[in-house]
């Protein structure tokens, strides 16, 4: 419970972190910083992972040298917070206030829901940002298919299961491999082919590489793995911007909590569903062609949703 807890504010925070990103930075940077923020977080993560090792090194492996570990994670916490005060309210947004602070307060379940009401209508009024939400939530069911077939496969199926955790471990530093990639190489995609064309483009490269895993052989999944990676991860980088730059400031933590939501739903949705019908070996080729089919499905669901009305056009780059 406490390490859910510590997950959900976690997002609330990467949440925040997204929505006020357009108050500290020019627009015409933004997709370039979305990338930088998402590879401080991912080195980020690297260090706090490598620090706790040798935390646990220093403190020892019991019960005391984990609260220790644990000790020392919630001071870096509470110093990251007593930074985060030194911005006065309501500088980083929103500009307007929608809170309806004067009103009679409300069960804070039916805040939750409210917000992501509204940040689901907001995203839905704004095409680009409903086309990248799309494409998101594609790749976030298709992610979970083949981290559930991942799992097994490496237990199971491959080498009569010698290669286990070790195995997953390499197709997930392949999947982290392909997403330090996205980092590079979005912001140039995006200035030579605008948002729309880099999200499709994305997707159809994942339609063609999940066709890969029908393959069922080890380094073939790692290497499409890598590609996977890199075309959600484009996606992603992509999507953020189009929230950033094509929403209204009052609305846009209300859609980026929205799409945590959606990404979380998708995700464990798409694992549940593999649960039920993926054998015990995890080699399940109908799956996997579904996940094919399911991203070339949003393909089209993207192009569509770009043409509902139109997208908005910001000076410094295409749709």
């Amino acid at each position: 419970m406490v390490a859910l807890a510590v997950g959900g504010a976690g997002r609330f925070v990467a949440s925040g972190l997204s929505a006020a990103l357009p108050h500290v930075v020019d627009r015409p940077q933004l997709v370039a910083m979305n990338s930088v923020t998402t590879t401080l977080g991912a080195g980020a993560t690297a260090v706090g992972a490598s620090t706790a090792v040798g935390l646990r090194m220093l403190f020892g492996s019991d019960d005391a040298g984990s609260g220790a570990v644990l000790a020392t994670a919630a001071l870096a916490a509470l110093a990251g917070a007593a930074l985060a005060t030194r911005f006065p309210p309501g500088v980083l947004g929103p500009d307007h206030d929608v809170s309806g602070r004067h009103e009679r307060p409300s069960p804070a379940i039916s805040d939750v829901a409210a917000g992501l009401a509204h940040g689901a209508l907001a995203a839905w009024r704004a095409p680009s940002v409903a086309a990248a939400l799309t494409g998101m939530g594609a790749h976030r069911i298709v992610f979970g298919f083949n981290t559930l077939m991942l799992l097994l496969l490496t237990r199971h199926h491959f080498t009569d299961g010698t290669l286990g955790l070790a195995g997953f471990g390499s197709v997930a530093g392949a999947t982290a491999v392909g997403m330090f990639v996205a980092a590079v190489v979005t912001p140039f995609a995006v200035a030579r082919t605008g948002r729309r064309n880099t999200v499709v483009g994305a997707l159809v490269v994942a339609a063609c590489t999940q066709l890969a895993v029908l393959v069922m052989n080890f380094p073939v999944l790692v290497a499409a793995a890598a590609v996977l990676g890199l075309a959600g991860q484009v996606v992603k980088l992509s999507g953020d911007a189009a929230m950033q730059m094509d929403v209204p400031d009052e609305r846009r933590g209300q859609v980026f909590a929205f799409q945590d939501a959606l990404f979380n739903v998708s995700f464990v949705g798409a694992v549940a569903f593999a649960a039920a019908v993926v054998p015990f070996d995890g080699a399940s080729r109908p799956l996997a062609a579904s996940g094919a089919v399911l991203y070339a499905m949003s393909v089209v669901a993207v192009l569509a949703l770009y043409r509902r009305t139109g997208s908005p056009r910001p000076a410094h780059a295409s749709p």
